[in-house]
């Protein structure tokens, strides 16, 4: 953004692209990293509009500069049937291409994706649009020819919400301390029309307790098994792994730090003749998540130990 001002006039960057004088249709729309604001150039686009003659121009990829005409709100109506709305969208019949601004979209807490000559669009986990390359710029996928009525009443509506981003931003506050912080001139100020999080919702949501499972009785009759990684911290002797054996009778836990998953099977071999060596006591059966690294056809079916999974989700 050019943060340069005229005396007279407020200047914003319109658009970064040598292609952006390519005639296009009308109604399609591009998403432009470069644009400052939102820019239209079809008045019909606008759902609402406010005519202004103050002296904003918009600067042009060739340091000229173009008037703009007035300011409004626009609907982009999606192939994905999600209606996305512009504030602030800037008239300005001279510019070639309709662009939706990359840096609002970040500004207010849109995903944008590039990737493969792919254009992805999401805030939270809600997908929103998606678009493709085209003459050196991004074009979004905007269903031109029906308008936002056809869309029926259930469709999705992304709308700024000045709420919602403060209280995504400050790691989902209480909203009632986002009023207080308001108060105390902390934020800015934000209307009073607050959304509810699904995030927060979902999070507060809590399972139905697990019903007392019976222990086993003997020794060595089933063992717990777990692989798990220190991420980006390696041991001392740079193990990166470590697989742990929990004895279900005595709650007795073994660890063995690993170099890769692969040795698993080896420190399993380890641990069962330590078992068969110190306690004279065969295992019966081994617990096991449903990750391969114990996989094994031959080594199982020579130990006749019985081979259990957990189900997903569940300690």
């Amino acid at each position: 953004m050019n943060n340069q001002k005229a005396k007279t006039k407020d200047n914003f960057v319109a658009m970064i692209n040598d292609q952006i004088n390519l005639v296009q249709s009308d109604n399609d729309w591009w998403v432009d990293s470069g644009a400052s604001k939102h820019v239209c150039k079809d008045q019909s686009l606008f759902k609402s509009l406010v005519l202004v003659d103050d002296g904003k121009v918009l600067y042009m990829a060739n340091l000229s500069t173009v008037d703009v005409k007035g300011i409004g709100q626009v609907e982009l109506v999606f192939t994905s049937r999600k209606i996305l709305t512009l504030n602030n969208v800037y008239y300005v019949p001279k510019v070639r291409k309709n662009l939706v601004s990359g840096f609002l979209l970040n500004k207010f807490c849109f995903k944008q994706v590039y990737e493969a000559d792919k254009f992805i669009l999401s805030k939270g986990s809600v997908f929103v649009w998606k678009g493709h390359a085209a003459s050196y710029m991004f074009k979004l996928n905007v269903n031109n020819s029906s308008s936002g009525n056809a869309i029926n009443v259930s469709s999705y509506m992304l709308v700024y919400s000045v709420s919602s981003v403060w209280h995504n931003s400050l790691g989902h506050v209480n909203y009632k301390r986002l009023k207080e912080m308001s108060r105390l001139e902390f934020i800015l100020d934000f209307d009073g029309n607050i959304e509810k999080c699904k995030t927060c919702m979902l999070t507060k949501i809590t399972r139905s307790s697990f019903p007392n499972v019976q222990r086993i009785t003997k020794l060595h009759e089933s063992i717990h098994s777990d692989l798990g990684d220190f991420h980006s911290t390696p041991s001392l002797g740079g193990k990166k792994y470590y697989v742990t054996f929990i004895d279900d009778f005595t709650t007795y836990c073994q660890v063995y730090l690993l170099h890769v998953k692969n040795e698993a099977l080896h420190k399993f071999r380890i641990f069962k003749n330590e078992c068969g060596l110190h306690c004279e006591t065969l295992i019966e059966r081994l617990r096991l998540d449903r990750s391969g690294e114990y996989y094994d056809p031959n080594f199982s079916h020579s130990t006749s130990i019985i081979h259990e999974v957990t189900t997903s989700y569940t300690p």
